[in-house]
C-alpha cells in the first residue's frame, strides 16, 4: 500500500516570522512569504487562510532555484497562480498543482487593514 505524508507549515517571512496572526497594515501593500521547498510534493497542495478583515488578493509564484520568481501561465496565456482576488472571510483554497521546484506566496492588502495567519499544506 503506498501511503503519502501530508506535511503542512506556517507561511513565514524572510526571517523566519511565522504568520501566525500577521498584521498587514498598509493599504494596497505586497506581502510575500519565504520561498516554500515543495521537491518532494507529488501536487496536491492547499493553503488555509485565517483573516480577521480587509480585503487579500492571493496568488502564487514558482521558481526553480529560489532567487527568480514567476507567475504560471498555461499554453493559452490563461495566469494560474491567481488563487483569491478578494478574500475577506476564513478560506481553505485548493488549486492546481504546478511542477516547480520552489513556491512563494504572493498578498496584497487591497482596502483596510488585516490580521492574517497562514498554512501551507502538501501532500507527499
Amino acid at each position: 500500500m503506498n501511503r503519502n505524508i501530508i506535511h503542512s507549515e506556517s507561511l513565514q517571512d524572510t526571517d523566519g516570522t511565522k504568520w501566525e496572526s500577521k498584521a498587514m497594515t498598509t493599504s494596497a501593500a505586497t506581502y510575500y512569504s519565504d520561498k516554500i521547498p515543495v521537491k518532494f510534493s507529488t501536487g496536491n497542495s492547499s493553503l488555509l487562510v485565517k483573516t480577521s478583515a480587509g480585503s487579500l488578493a492571493i496568488t502564487v509564484e514558482l521558481s526553480l532555484n529560489g532567487d527568480d520568481w514567476y507567475t504560471p501561465y498555461d499554453t493559452d496565456g490563461n495566469d494560474l497562480g491567481a488563487l483569491v482576488s478578494a478574500l475577506t472571510a476564513d478560506r481553505w483554497i485548493v488549486y492546481n498543482p504546478q511542477i516547480t521546484l520552489y513556491k512563494r506566496f504572493k498578498f496584497v492588502l487591497t482596502v483596510a487593514n488585516s490580521t492574517v495567519s497562514a498554512r501551507y499544506i502538501q501532500q507527499e
